[in-house]
This record gives structure tokens, sequence and C-alpha cells, in this order.
């Protein structure tokens, strides 16, 4: 299967805090990639990235072996969407309302 996009070198600073710092990631055809991490540790903001809604402070993104010029939010040919995901703990016999 081959790589349908690719970033590399991926930066985001907000003011003194540094988001991401040379994010590399693949995404291969065919396959569904998962993103977890603990809070503050920049998974939406790599998200945003990916879907052209965020703009790097650096870095490079291909899609598809095509280095693309993204200028801003709607450039991205990508779609991309957080599922946020909870763990419920059920004990035997007892379930909640």
């Amino acid at each position: 299967m081959s790589v349908i996009y690719s970033a590399r070198g991926i930066s985001k600073r907000f003011g003194v805090v540094q988001a991401l710092n040379g994010v590399d990631l693949d995404v291969v055809q065919g396959k569904v990639v998962g993103l977890v991490g603990a809070n503050g540790a920049g998974k939406s903001t790599l998200l945003k990235i990916i879907a052209g809604a965020l703009p790097p402070d650096s870095g490079q993104r291909d899609l598809r072996r095509l280095r693309q010029k993204l200028a801003g939010p709607g450039d991205e040919i990508f779609h991309v969407g957080p599922v946020f995901m909870a763990t419920v703990m059920l004990t035997p016999g007892k379930f909640p309302i």
C-alpha cells in the first residue's frame, strides 16, 4: 500500500507555547490512523494543520507525493475530522440510566 499523505517536520507555536515540534506522519492508503496522547500534547493542532484549517510555522505536507502549497483554510483537499471517545466502566449487573 502506498503513502497518500505525508507530513515532515511540522512545527507550530502559539506565543511562547511550542504546540508541535518537528512532527512526522505518514498516512497509508486503506488504513485508519488513530492519534492518541495526553491533554495538551498537540493532537487537535496537528489535525487542524492536516485539515488545512491552521497553517504550520514550518514543515512540509505532501498529498500523494505532490508537494502542496497551502495558504490557509480550505486549501487542503483532504477530509479530516476528530472522533472523541470516552471509556465507560460498567459494573456487572449495574448499568447507567
